[in-house]
């Protein structure tokens, strides 16, 4: 079963503005989009390291997942840090993200990404 990546319409809109012309953003989600892929792939080994990818904590039943986005002309520190979460086996979709360019708060970030999975989450449920 092929992963599907989908994203949340606030991430596409935030992702938008915080890409406005000055970072390489669109390239870089892409690729992080095949990297995640092949991660998530139970036949392929991991593709991406411990360092860039990982479970934060405090997320509850949520199969949660924070991951470093490398973009051209940013250091690691700077990099966007996307929260996402895996569903229905196959389907990854990213929530939210943040990034020390914007002195963002992680425990800020990581209450907006499990609110906007359980929306999502319920979403399906009422289907």
């Amino acid at each position: 079963m092929e992963i599907q990546i989908t994203t949340d319409s606030r991430f596409d809109k935030e992702w938008k503005k915080f890409c406005s012309n000055k970072y390489e953003g669109e390239k870089a989600l892409n690729e992080l989009k095949k990297l995640l892929k092949k991660q998530f792939n139970n036949n392929s080994p991991d593709v991406i390291g411990p360092k860039s990818i990982w479970r934060p904590p405090y997320t509850g039943d949520i199969d949660m997942w924070k991951v470093i986005c490398a973009i051209k002309g940013l250091k690691k520190k700077q990099s966007p840090k996307i929260y996402f979460f895996q569903h229905h086996k196959n389907i990854i979709t990213f929530l939210c993200f943040g990034t020390h360019i914007q002195n963002y708060k992680d425990g800020e970030l990581r209450k907006i990404a499990i609110t906007r999975a359980k929306e999502i989450m319920n979403f399906y449920k009422s289907k």
